[in-house]
């Protein structure tokens, strides 16, 4: 039965990997492959385990690397900062997939961007793009990227820097919820200078993980 849940596992999230546009999933399809051969080994040996309780597992240990991105995601919403920060370079350790890696750093970039770090969200944000087009970045990555990049230039007072990276989130994924932040926030520049001005830290409810 184990053998089963992990050949249905690996199917059922490689298949959802390709459906968000992250490509093929090796790193988790090797990883999961292993795990089940392990707790099939264990089974022979007479220590048997739920199916449910192995999938589970499998989720867990598979899926670290996003599981730990939420949990210091909640951690900077509750505005705590070097917990949050903490959760992230730890997740970075435990080699992470790739998608996941850079999930990771994102993340990590917005919560120095809602603290305020402007000099750290931005170095980071571009050393994420730097990296393109020689490493797989889905789109909706891409343009949460220029998105969140964008915002910290503009709160820099980088405005002109700032349009520019707004334009790419609208095309590195037209539909997504980052091309309609930076389509609004490029309305934002038809408003009265003295708003505009007034705008020097980040404003939780522009900011999209």
């Amino acid at each position: 039965m184990i053998p089963a849940v992990g050949l249905i596992y690996v199917v059922l999230f490689g298949g959802l990997s390709l459906l968000r546009g992250e490509g093929l999933p090796l790193q988790m399809a090797v990883e999961s492959l292993v795990i089940t051969f392990f707790f099939s080994g264990v089974q022979l040996i007479g220590m048997p385990i739920h199916p449910t309780i192995f999938f589970l597992l499998l989720y867990a240990l598979t899926m670290r690397g996003r599981l730990l991105s939420d949990l210091g995601n909640m951690f900077t919403r509750r505005s705590q900062y070097r917990r949050a920060n903490g959760i992230f370079n730890f997740a970075l350790r435990l080699w992470p997939d790739k998608v996941s890696q850079r999930v990771i750093r994102i993340n990590q970039a917005i919560t120095f961007l809602r603290v305020g770090d402007l000099k750290q969200a931005e170095a980071l944000f571009k050393q994420l793009l730097a990296e393109l087009p020689a490493v797989d970045f889905p789109a909706k990555l891409e343009a949460a990227t220029h998105y969140n990049l964008a915002l910290t230039l503009r709160y820099a007072g980088n405005e002109p820097a700032a349009r520019i990276e707004f334009r790419r989130a609208m095309e590195s994924a037209p539909k997504s919820i980052y091309a309609y932040g930076a389509e609004t926030a490029l309305r934002r520049q038809e408003e009265t200078p003295e708003r505009k001005n007034s705008e020097t830290h980040p404003n939780d409810d522009d900011i999209f993980g």
